[in-house]
């Protein structure tokens, strides 16, 4: 009895963490100065890119954004939702939320014996880091890194379980 309550607390934790997240897009949530970097950097080089891949190339220094120009070019060209600065903003939002369940799958995979809600209570603490949502909800470049540090780790564990399992044959 006792261990359902404490499921029943762990699952209405992971409920409110996911309302609050989604509510923080709703409310346009900005607690790290998200937004008014989309708007002077982010949004106005994914433009850019889809007007003139050469230009924007060529020129990227320019327009005063620090990071690396593969965010940019990526959902330029592949993001379906890059014409309408609101629907990308929640694709990327999404985005963002999927790497939680990816970090919960890396860490099942790494911890096969731990309970799975008790995996995603610990990956949800992502969800509530001002800097990652603040960049979910305004687009910015920095999730896509978690993302794909997220993604290697999960492939590593892979790889190195296969590794293993081809040494003890």
């Amino acid at each position: 009895m006792q261990s359902n309550k404490f499921l029943i607390v762990k699952a209405l934790l992971i409920f409110l963490i996911f309302l609050s997240f989604f509510l923080g897009f709703n409310l346009r949530e900005n607690a790290v100065g998200g937004g008014p970097d989309f708007y002077n950097f982010t949004w106005p080089l994914i433009q850019s890119f889809k007007e003139d891949f050469i230009y924007t190339i060529n020129n990227y220094g320019t327009f005063g954004d620090g990071s690396y120009p593969l965010f940019h070019i990526i959902n330029a060209y592949l993001n379906p939702f890059s014409d309408h600065d609101l629907s990308f903003q929640l694709s990327i939002t999404i985005i963002s939320f999927l790497t939680f369940f990816i970090f919960s799958l890396t860490l099942k995979k790494n911890f096969p014996n731990a309970n799975f809600i008790d995996l995603l209570l610990l990956s949800s603490v992502i969800l509530v880091m001002p800097f990652f949502r603040t960049s979910a909800f305004w687009g910015q470049t920095e999730n896509f890194g978690w993302l794909f540090l997220i993604l290697a780790i999960y492939f590593f564990l892979e790889i190195k379980q296969n590794l293993f399992e081809a040494n003890t044959k």
